[in-house]
């Protein structure tokens, strides 16, 4: 079984030979914001939210199912909010530190106890397609745990004449429901078919046959409900002639189980509605912003017939429908303590959907199976963040010249005039000191820039262009524009900035950072793009005067384009220094950031090998998608804090928490190096160094993102690696006088 533990949030940088300068950072809450007026904003640094799955669970192993779960499909991250009472009210607070024990799962997951061991397990949409993969909680109070239990959920299919076992289908578009169909304790499945117009009802035999849950499940029913759903909208035909025709080739018998009087709560698409013991459905679909209800009823000789709709639920159990763009899903699970499930509305699709203000809460008045649900707000838990909508794009900067550093986000907004998506800043002024401190939301729409900009997702950067002493804005823009804001006692817009004598040079994502790279004393442009490649202008420019001529656009030989699935590189840059050591952080669409040691200004740049995993490895904690980080000293002790912007829209933080100047160890430091060969080649490692009086104590082998593969303490004359991916790897010998670390090729 895979097995994912809690991992220690760590970053190295290491050069090519020897161990420089490191240092580690810690997913925080540490930094203290407020809006404007004073408020403080109680889980500022959760990233924001934009594509919700929501379940309950016991996160802290209190014995109380009183914490939040959230699974953002944009950008498949896992989020823990911990759950508070003082009695009469319950808040919740982000804690990054659960994080990284997730492993890593797209499009859907949901928490639900399918062994009826007490603790919530995951059930995921399969790395194999099609299928739902099964994780189990393996946690104890000493932290979460999970172990791969199923990774293509199967059914028995019985048709007569045809029988044959294969995986129940989910399509990564949907969201199943999986609840206690029959009430005997075991979780039984309803999804979509591979058509999309029916509904299969997947039964689960466990308790039957072994007297214990577990999963073993066959197909009761390929057209559950006896209605279809219509192939290019949301209406619901339940005409017996129309659905026999549709859906003539059932199992042999479809079963109708009778349903016992143990509740079921945790429910996705399924809820008693009004008390009479069975099982109704809502249904929320692609291109809509209405939930449809559909009331189950017991009929003779055809159960579990669907005979009546409403597409404005919860107006038939509430106050008001639902309207939420586009593509709704809806939760039932207890947010407000009170012993009974609340509906909780959020937006299933990735794009051209909503992004702010995207989970509705409807309270529920009523009761379990009897509920009466009274609209909330429209920002659950989002209303307690830092959330602007879609690929928020900090940098960090003295904004107001008081000498403390200022937090400067642009991104990206939903029009309410439906003219398509606005670029938006917001202004973060540091209201603290410089060893503490905490910022103020001054204006979350700062400089007016969407009367001006007409694209979207724009990247701000500072640097005095002109040369009058006071620092200027550059905005990228998705369209790839690059615009400048002229700074004369505040902001004028300049207009498009010209590069290399021409506009729109960058095809599209223009991502600039501002580095005075050839240390003439004029700030140049190294400029990401959609394209993963990173762009150098040199500023060409006199006092007063501004103009940039191209460099190089394959600048360092870096490229973020991770395919598959990422077929789009999305770089974004960021400028940084430790101990006089220049660095450039590069953000990516994957979410990876990728780090780069700036050697001169030859453009003969060193890859740092263990990059800059915030959340240890991005191979079992994505950070998500289109990340860009803001790299500064925040607290003035010296070790830097990393501010990354993603794609939904919010900030998280990470503290420096160590600054290492090397390897204490190390007797002769930079004298030992290891020399690896063939290099490249196709499996066979062999190991030669600079020095021979020391012993070789073990091997260890990493990938490029700091994945370790490979770690031995059987000291040879030569490894037979064949069996890796081809790649680039990172060898760390470690010897009696310290440790060796160099660059192998696989093909």
């Amino acid at each position: 079984m895979k097995n994912w533990s809690t991992l220690l949030f760590s970053l190295s940088f290491i050069s090519s030979i020897s161990l420089k300068a490191q240092f580690e950072v810690e997913a925080s809450n540490g930094i203290t914001v407020s809006r404007q007026g004073g408020s403080i904003i109680d889980n500022p640094w959760s990233g924001g939210l934009n594509s919700v799955q929501l379940s309950k669970f016991d996160a802290d192993f209190d014995g109380e199912e009183d914490d939040i779960y959230i699974f953002d499909r944009q950008g498949n991250r896992s989020l823990v909010f911990l759950g508070s009472s003082d009695g009469s009210t319950v808040s919740y607070h982000y804690d990054p530190a659960y994080r990284a024990s997730f492993p890593a799962m797209t499009n859907y997951s949901l928490l639900r106890d399918f062994d009826c061991d007490g603790k919530r397990d995951i059930f995921t949409y399969s790395p194999a397609g099609g299928a739902l993969s099964i994780i189990k909680n393996t946690g104890s109070s000493s932290g979460l745990n999970w172990e791969l239990e199923s990774e293509a959920l199967l059914s028995f299919f019985d048709f007569g004449s045809t029988q044959f076992t294969t995986n129940i289908y989910t399509s990564s578009q949907d969201i199943p429901a999986i609840f206690d169909y029959e009430g005997d304790g075991d979780l039984d499945i309803l999804s979509f078919n591979v058509g999309g117009s029916f509904i299969e009802l997947h039964l689960n035999r466990s308790v039957e046959t072994s007297g214990e849950c577990g999963l073993d499940f066959f197909l009761a029913n390929r057209c559950y409900g006896g209605f279809i759903e219509g192939d290019e909208d949301n209406t619901i035909n339940t005409d017996p002639v129309d659905v026999q025709f549709e859906c003539g080739f059932n199992v042999e018998d479809p079963r109708s189980v009778t349903k016992n009087s143990r509740h079921v709560g945790s429910t996705i698409l399924t809820l008693d509605g009004n008390d009479d013991g069975l099982h109704d459905i809502v249904l929320g679909d692609v291109g809509f912003e209405n939930l449809v209800y559909l009331e189950n009823s017991d009929q003779a000789n055809n159960p579990d017939q669907i005979l009546g709709f409403d597409n404005q639920f919860p107006s038939n159990l509430g106050d008001e429908a639902a309207s939420i763009n586009n593509f709704p899903a809806a939760f039932y699970e207890d947010v407000n303590g009170d012993g009974v499930s609340d509906l909780i509305v959020g937006v299933n699709a990735t794009a051209g959907a909503v992004s702010r203000n995207s989970l509705h809460l409807f309270l529920n008045n009523g009761e379990e199976t009897s509920p009466n649900f009274a609209f909330t707000t429209t920002s659950f838990l989002q209303e307690d963040m830092l959330d602007w909508g879609r690929n928020s794009s900090p940098t960090i900067v003295d904004a107001n010249g008081d000498g403390l550093l200022d937090i400067v986000v642009g991104y990206s907004i939903e029009s309410n005039e439906g003219l398509g998506t606005l670029p938006m800043l917001a202004l973060l002024e540091n209201i603290g000191s410089t060893e503490t401190p905490s910022f103020e939301v001054i204006d979350e729409n700062w400089l007016d820039i969407s009367n001006t900009l007409t694209s979207a997702d724009p990247a701000p950067c500072f640097g005095d262009f002109d040369q009058d002493g006071d620092i200027d804005l550059v905005i990228g823009l998705y369209d790839g524009s690059i615009h400048l804001f002229i700074n004369e006692n505040g902001y004028s817009y300049s207009g498009e900035l010209g590069l290399n004598g021409e506009e729109n040079l960058i095809p599209f994502s223009a991502n600039p950072e501002a580095v005075d790279l050839n240390n003439d004393g004029f700030p140049d442009l190294i400029v990401g793009e959609g394209n993963g490649n990173l762009n150098y202008f040199e500023n060409s420019g006199s006092e007063g005067s501004i103009g940039f001529v191209l460099i190089s656009e394959n600048l360092g030989g870096i490229n973020t384009i991770q395919s598959p699935p990422f077929f789009e590189g999305r770089s974004a840059p960021d400028y940084f220094e430790i101990e006089n050591e220049q660095y450039l952080a590069v953000g990516s669409k994957s979410g990876k950031i990728f780090v780069y040691e700036v050697k001169n200004t030859d453009l003969d740049w060193c890859e740092v090998p263990n990059g800059l995993h915030l959340y240890t490895t991005f191979d079992t904690s994505p950070l998500g998608l289109n990340t860009k980080p803001a790299i500064a000293d925040l607290n003035g002790d010296g070790i830097p804090e990393v501010i990354a912007g993603l794609t939904t829209g919010g900030l998280e933080l990470f503290m420096g928490t160590n600054l290492l100047e090397g390897d204490q160890n190390m007797q002769h430091p930079g004298a030992l190096e290891a020399v690896v060969y063939p290099n490249p080649s196709e499996g066979i490692l062999k190991l030669d160094f600079s020095e021979s009086e020391f012993s070789l104590l073990s091997i260890k082998i990493f990938t490029a993102e700091g994945r370790l593969v490979f770690e031995s303490k059987n000291i040879k004359d030569e490894y037979n690696l064949g069996t890796l991916q081809a790649g680039l790897y990172l060898i760390q010998a470690e010897t009696s006088i310290g440790l060796a670390i160099a660059r192998w090729v696989k093909k």
